[in-house]
């Protein structure tokens, strides 16, 4: 059961609806704590996550956003401040202990990793159930009410890159398992919010292709071609090409 949540609005405690730190800053906190769960986050680091320029005042604000953090861990489940400790010199630290079971993005990882890994291996239907499990875990853009901070905004990029692999790795498991027509619309999605992402292309041709629709599936590579030459200067790459000119002799059959 997962105890944090950051896979869409920060929460803790067994009940994910309404439990959280009440204010950005010790939202930010806490998220800088879970983003390195486990570790000593020294208040330089943490700073990072609560300012975009941290006050003069940073170090004596910190702690009293960590005693509020520590009151918002009991109120969300007795006893879960004990999990937070700190460390006294050398500026200061603290940690969060979290085990991987009650951290939803750890639950992620661990799920996308091995519907990768089942994909690797040839077997897309124990692909597909591991997959949809990891991204049944979302329940918006990670951490969307943390402060828009350098340090958030590299981690939550982290979490939606996975996040975008996860669901490419899901579509080409239901391809391999013949059933292409259920990726296309998550591919288009995709290929549409990743305009220089290549895969999500690749993988789009490739199901509307097995899907008996290879016309679509070449206009497909012309509007990446387009964007990719008007936005870099580059054309698609050779792999890219080849799988264009197989479906463009296919479609004009």
């Amino acid at each position: 059961m997962a105890l944090f949540r950051v896979l869409g609005p920060l929460r803790v405690g067994p009940d994910a609806t309404n439990s959280q730190p009440g204010r950005p800053s010790e939202r930010a906190l806490l998220g800088g704590l879970l983003f390195h769960a486990n570790r000593f986050v020294s208040k330089a680091r943490l700073a990072e996550f609560i300012w975009t320029v941290p006050p003069s005042s940073a170090d004596a604000n910190i702690r009293t956003y960590a005693a509020f953090v520590r009151r918002s861990l009991d109120d969300a489940a007795p006893g879960l401040s004990a999990r937070l400790e700190t460390r006294r010199g050398a500026g200061g630290a603290y940690r969060l202990a979290v085990a991987d079971d009650e951290f939803d993005a750890a639950v992620f990882r661990a799920l996308a990793d091995e519907g990768r890994s089942r994909l690797t291996a040839g077997d897309p239907s124990g692909a597909v159930t591991r997959l949809r499990r990891a991204l049944s875990i979302w329940t918006g853009p990670a951490g969307e009410d943390l402060p828009d901070t350098s340090a958030v905004r590299a981690c939550v990029a982290d979490l939606e890159d996975r996040r975008t692999r996860a669901r490419e790795d899901l579509a080409e498991a239901l391809v391999a398992l013949g059933d292409p027509a259920a990726a296309v619309a998550d591919l288009q999605l995709l290929a549409s919010r990743n305009p220089l992402r290549e895969r999500p292309v690749h993988l789009l041709m490739s199901a509307l292709y097995t899907d008996g629709e290879p016309a679509e599936a070449v206009a497909a590579y012309h509007r990446h071609r387009r964007t990719l030459r008007d936005e870099t200067g580059c054309d698609p790459s050779p792999r890219l090409q080849a799988s264009y000119v197989r479906m463009l002799r296919h479609a004009s059959t």
